[in-house]
């Protein structure tokens, strides 16, 4: 982690303008990928009674174009070179939150809890849990996604490794790339040493967004698939006169 000396202006009028050593965001909390070294604004909540504070800076990513609020606390009455480590984040953000189906859902009915509890560690910070967690959401859809296809080897897929599931109960070409390119990139965020360091957090929600779509596609295909083939069995029943 890294900090830096920043001018710290007062919430409340009648308060000094404060130099603090703020803890430094190592990536965008929305893209993951761009960062900057010093925010736009930065403010103090000084609290009188106890003579704590609390900063909260806004920073510009340059690489999604977004803004994002970073709130940082200090453990110690107020001493002026005391580190400031970062709390939380905020940001108004909405595009990597991916809706689930009632297709998927029904399918997977943990992938939705999973997902949301892995973007909701992004959202307070916790950079550090997101991979780990958008890795084990991954692993429950493609299970249950293997058992949907075949409800007969469900004993099999429960104890299968991911890979061996990826390969073995998916046909689908596009949707075992995208399974597997998330499996690697999870698999980085779990491991002391990375494979893929040009890969990050934002390459598994991008590539997790398309799986979930892929997935879902051929869900409404099978259903598209049953429809049409109960249709045309009962088209047959019916006398040609009443066609």
């Amino acid at each position: 982690m890294s900090f830096q000396k920043i001018t710290v202006r007062p919430i409340h009028q009648g308060q000094p303008t404060l130099e603090l050593l703020l803890e430094i965001p190592k990536s965008c909390p929305i893209c993951d990928t761009g960062n900057v070294s010093s925010p736009v604004n930065a403010f103090h909540l000084f609290d009188d009674t106890s003579c704590m504070f609390d900063v909260y800076a806004e920073y510009y990513c340059p690489k999604c174009n977004q803004l994002y609020l970073v709130r940082s606390y200090n453990t110690q009455p107020v001493d002026l070179g005391y580190p400031l480590r970062i709390s939380s984040y905020s940001h108004n953000n909405y595009d990597n939150i991916l809706e689930i189906s009632d297709e998927i859902s029904n399918v997977s009915s943990e992938f939705p809890e999973i997902y949301s509890q892995a973007l909701e560690s992004e959202r307070k910070g916790l950079n550090q849990l997101t991979g780990i967690g958008l890795r084990k959401a991954l692993e429950y859809l493609v299970k249950d996604y293997s058992i949907y296809k075949y409800p007969d080897k469900e004993s099999e897929i429960r104890k299968a490794t991911l890979a061996n599931c990826i390969n073995n109960y998916i046909d689908s070409e596009r949707i075992k790339d995208l399974a597997t390119a998330c499996a690697w990139l999870g698999n980085d965020e779990t491991h002391y040493e990375r494979k893929h360091k040009d890969y990050n957090v934002g390459d598994i929600k991008m590539f997790l967004k398309a799986l979930v779509a892929f997935v879902e596609y051929d869900i409404l295909a099978d259903k598209a698939k049953e429809f049409i083939s109960s249709s045309h069995a009962k088209q047959q029943n019916v006398p040609d006169s009443q066609r």
